[in-house]
């Protein structure tokens, strides 16, 4: 045994793949709790993966075009809001910096509030964004598709 279950759990933490967590000794431990602690960080490193997979295929057609321009510029829009009836919309429009890594990056629906804080402070400090705000009287004047 040796190291205590708490010891095992803090060095778990260090372990960045499936492949290492593998490797460990640790599987040979019998404690309930050692095996506890390495499926949770198996299951974590998974979700990571996962996570990091979904984002390469999000990120492929945007990386086809970057292979034949590698100065193309990119930019991702989306807006919030429903019109009139519920106040204003809000669209933004966001280009990703050289070799971005958000995992987890998704559809704000699809992500948890931490999540979205998280990858609000990254977008924020990193890459290129501008936001606008149409009112509901813009929207009648322009109708929803100009008003966005």
């Amino acid at each position: 045994m040796g190291h205590s279950i708490k010891a095992i759990k803090e060095a778990l933490k260090d372990v960045k793949t499936l492949a290492e967590l593998e490797t460990l000794e640790w599987h040979q431990d019998e404690r309930k709790g050692v095996q506890q602690a390495l499926l949770s960080r198996k299951r974590q490193l998974e979700k990571e993966a996962a996570l990091v997979e979904q984002y390469q295929e999000m990120s492929l057609y945007e990386n086809g075009i970057l292979a034949h321009d590698n100065k193309a510029i990119i930019c991702g829009i989306d807006e919030v809001g429903r019109g009139p009836l519920a106040g204003p919309v809000v669209a933004c429009a966001v280009v990703l910096n050289e070799g971005h890594a958000y995992y987890g990056l998704n559809d704000s629906k699809k992500v948890s509030a931490a999540k979205r804080a998280q990858l609000k402070s990254a977008l924020e400090a990193e890459a290129t964004y501008a936001y606008g705000i149409a009112t509901p009287e813009e929207i009648d004047d322009l109708n929803i598709y100009q008003a966005t």
